[in-house]
Parts: C-alpha cells; structure tokens; sequence
C-alpha cells in the first residue's frame, strides 16, 4: 500500500468543501464580467541583459511547522514588497496549512497593482474561477494532480480565463510530464513537496536551491524548453533565503525567484528584497 502524500492528503480534505462551494459558481461569473483583464504576469517577469531574476513576494501567514506572522496588515506587508522591488506577488490562499484565504487573496488585490500569483492546491476547474473572480493574474499547477491530457486540459481553462498557468514541478519524474504540455511558465520547486508524506509538520522544512541548478545542468530537455521562445519563464522556488542563493541562480537562465518564508519573517522586508535585486551583487 502506497504512503498517502502531503497533497494527496490535502486533496481529500479540499474536496468536500469545494463540492460546497460550487454552488456559487454563478455569482462567481457574474463577478469576473465585471471586472478588467487581469495584469501580465509573464511580462511582470522577463529579465533583461545583466540583471539579477525578477523577485516574486510571497504573501504567506504560515507553512507546516512554522509561523511567518499571526498578525499583520495586509497594506503594510505589499508596500513594503513593493518598495523592495518585488516584480509580482504570490498569495498563499491554502487555510488548511498556511493560514491563507480567497479573502486574502482579494485585500492583496485591492492593495496593490502587480500581478498576482494564486498559490493554491488547484485539481479542479472550479478552483481557477475562484481565483479569477478573487483578483489572480496567475494559477499554480501543481504537475502532481494530473496527468498529461488533463494538465493540458487545465491550463487551457486557465488561459480561457486570462489567467497565466504556472505550472509546477518539484520532483524529476514530474518534469518530462510538464514540458509536454510546453507551458509559457515554468516553475522548479526546490523542496520535493510532491514526496512529502501526510501530516507534514516535522518534514516540509527541506529541500536546498541545489535543486534549480542540478536540474538546469542534469536536464537538457529543460533548456531546450527554454531557448524555444523568448517569452517562456522559468521560476525558481522555495528554500531560497538570501542574496547568495539568488547569485547562484542568476548564473543559469532563471527568469524569476519565488521568496516566502524569508520575505515574511525578514526584519526589514524592504532592504532584504532590495539585497536580492540589486545589479551591482550580480555584475560579472
């Protein structure tokens, strides 16, 4: 008998809520009609000649095991992302484990003008009108929860709603299933969450930024993935904790870098993001 995983488990527990929330499938057209196209989340990413990658801002109250905040105001928490120079922002609207909502989702939103990433565990449709209607730009696609034809299947609805699919992988076995689908982004989870077995709290603090470099090297069909047009983005993910880690980076042809726990818990969020884009640490 296969180990139920950290997603499987949330899946199971998504479900019935979301069977819920399906009955509010109109009101939720009715307000994404009456609202504009969402900003470009690819184009908030593309990195010019000699710049360091494009920071995206995560918006996260907690992760198994850890706290980043109890308490903060949510105006506060994106000015300061902004003033840091964040090119996006991520919200985490996962309550179960991260203390997230589709609330939290829409006060960023009404807080702020960069495109917005919906961090959610999506394995349904319906999920993507939710984030449409609650102010993303962008969805996470967890590779995970489907297999080829419905990942292709998903990130077609995705588009249909103006939405950019970001499309994750965050072990090997899932990446040659993504590049499959050839999405426009493409994000490498550094901590393996797809292994993670069920009630997290002691095992979802692993994984090292080692991972977006062994792959970029182990891996050429992910650079061919690359070089097929300029407008592909490729984002590095979680364990991603300071200047020298984004330096690392910078060095293979990665776009962006996701910053969570970090950015949340840093003492001064504005100059620890400036650290992680200014030009000068990456010259040469």
């Amino acid at each position: 008998m296969m180990t139920q995983t950290f997603l499987d488990q949330i899946r199971q527990q998504k479900q019935p809520h979301l069977e819920q929330r399906k009955k509010h499938k109109h009101q939720l057209l009715q307000l994404i009609d009456s609202t504009t196209k969402p900003r470009s989340f690819t184009e908030a990413l593309a990195r010019p000649k000699d710049s360091p990658p494009a920071v995206i801002a995560e918006v996260k109250p907690k992760a198994p095991g850890r706290i980043n905040a109890e308490n903060f105001d949510v105006g506060e928490v994106v000015q300061n992302y902004e003033q840091g120079g964040a090119a996006a922002l991520s919200v985490l609207t996962d309550s179960l484990y991260f203390g997230g909502s589709l609330e939290l989702l829409q006060q960023v939103a009404s807080h702020s003008k960069l495109p917005l990433l919906n961090k959610e565990f999506i394995f349904d449709e319906f999920q993507l009108l939710e984030a449409r209607a609650f102010g993303a730009s962008a969805v996470l696609i967890l590779t995970h929860y489907f297999d080829e034809q419905e990942l292709e299947r998903i990130i077609n609805a995705s588009v249909k709603l103006d939405l950019t699919p970001v499309v994750e992988c965050s072990v090997a076995e899932e990446l040659p299933r993504a590049l499959a689908v050839n999405p426009q982004v493409l994000l490498i989870n550094n901590r393996p969450i797809s292994k993670i077995p069920a009630n997290p709290d002691k095992t979802y603090q692993q994984g090292s930024v080692q991972v977006s470099l062994e792959w970029w090297q182990n891996f050429p069909a992910l650079a061919k993935w690359k070089d097929s047009s300029i407008h592909k983005r490729l984002i590095s993910a979680s364990c991603i904790e300071n200047a020298t880690d984004v330096s690392q980076i910078a060095k293979l042809p990665y776009d962006a870098v996701l910053i969570g726990n970090s950015a949340m818990t840093a003492p001064n969020p504005i100059e620890f993001l400036r650290s992680l884009v200014n030009p000068k640490l990456f010259a040469g």
